[in-house]
């Protein structure tokens, strides 16, 4: 792992609350349970991390860093997977509406109208993505939300060391910009386990939590184009 991913990912830990050694002994027995709680999910996507390496062909690949960010984990390995190609963002074409009507929380958009809307109701609390830009290849811009305060790890991003991870602050709250090299997004369903098939290349992207949502901006961007997107969001 490079000295640079590895030390931007110390810094936004220090500024994201990240999950203490469980207190078994005397206390409050609500505090101690919501440590524990938190604890078994760090767990789980450690687990999940490596049942994804198993998952696709290719050789072996050593996890080398994890961290999570509301329902979403970067995790950095050697290799990415060669199942991953460019595709369809998941889910279902939807309007607007009938998104915002399927998941609990409120769905942000731009000022215009997305070309595109995709629901998809298999990872926990749902994920809402907005395609603007469309083109032959794709669109130019992606906003993905899903749930923040889920207890299931949604989504889960693998990178390789060619990939940089910056900590920054979008409006006051902290969160990750992904530049350089593509990475690798993987979907879990409700059981947390694997969507067959989810495996999507990925483009620059911003990553951070507002009010209840993770929200993902990706897209050939700059870090500033992206910052001022995420501003107009509403």
């Amino acid at each position: 792992m490079s000295d640079r991913l590895e030390q931007a990912l110390f810094d936004l830990g220090q500024r994201i609350e990240y999950p203490k050694t469980p207190d078994f002994g005397a206390g409050n027995p609500v505090r101690s349970e919501r440590r524990i709680s938190r604890g078994w999910r760090i767990a789980a996507a450690v687990a999940a991390a490596a049942l994804v390496l198993l998952a696709f062909p290719g050789p072996r690949q050593a996890v080398a860093n994890l961290f999570r960010i509301g329902a979403v984990t970067l995790t950095v390995v050697d290799d990415l997977p060669t199942a991953a190609v460019e595709r369809e963002p998941s889910g279902l074409l939807v309007t607007v509406e009938k998104a915002q009507d399927e998941v609990g929380f409120l769905v942000l958009k731009l000022d215009s109208d997305p070309d595109a809307v995709y629901l998809d109701l298999s990872v926990p609390g749902g994920m809402v993505t907005l395609g603007y830009g469309a083109h032959d290849g794709g669109y130019s811009l992606l906003i993905t939300q899903l749930l923040a305060t889920t207890d299931e790890q949604a989504v889960m991003k693998l990178l390789t060391p060619g990939t940089s991870v910056e900590p920054v602050t979008v409006e006051g709250e902290p969160g990750f910009w992904i530049e350089g090299d593509p990475h690798v997004v993987i979907l879990f369903d409700q059981d947390g386990d694997l969507i067959e098939d989810s495996a999507r290349l990925a483009a620059n992207t911003l990553l951070y939590i507002v009010g209840d949502r993770t929200v993902r901006i990706e897209g050939g961007l700059s870090l500033d184009q992206a910052l001022e997107i995420a501003a107009a969001l509403e």
